[in-house]
């Protein structure tokens, strides 16, 4: 009970035991409208800014002690320009995420909300690409400085 999906076409199971299924945006937010949905523009608007967060590939830094390493860790290649160029971009990602959760806690709009998803979206591709990466290439060395500890370390020497 209490579990919410809030993807179209998924179903949600509110308090009172309930199943509905959204099929669009409309039938989200008439749903929410009525009551039948028990969540808060808030809390949307953070799982949406995590959510794009989590797509633009922001790199994880932790390493868990509960998680065996792989087997074999596929190494790749990192020289030093790279790592600097993604260090630039990562430290402008996180300003514009910062921003921007900033910027979407005033909004009651669902629609004025994901405007400013797809605008932080973008400006945080352009950071990407103004410090002369691309999103792959990006996605590629987040990839690679999360499995390796030396990488990491670089990083975190050179961001701060």
């Amino acid at each position: 009970m209490g579990e919410i999906a809030c993807d179209y076409g998924k179903s949600v199971t509110c308090d009172e035991g309930m199943v509905v299924a959204y099929s669009s945006p409309q039938d989200f937010l008439l749903a929410a409208k009525t009551g039948v949905m028990q969540m808060t523009l808030r809390k949307l608007i953070t799982l949406m800014t995590f959510s794009i967060a989590l797509a633009i590939g922001g790199a994880v830094y932790a390493q868990y002690d509960e998680a065996p390493p792989p087997a074999e860790p596929e190494q790749t290649d990192v020289s030093d320009q790279e790592l600097q160029q993604f260090a630039e971009a990562q430290t402008e990602i996180s300003s514009i995420q910062q921003d921007f959760s900033a910027r979407l806690q005033g909004v009651d709009d669902p629609e004025e909300a994901h405007e400013l998803q797809v605008e932080a979206n973008e400006k945080m591709t352009d950071a990407v690409e103004d410090a002369g990466l691309d999103v792959e290439s990006f996605n590629r060395i987040a990839m690679a400085v999360q499995n390796d500890p030396e990488l990491q370390e670089q990083l975190t020497d050179m961001i701060q």
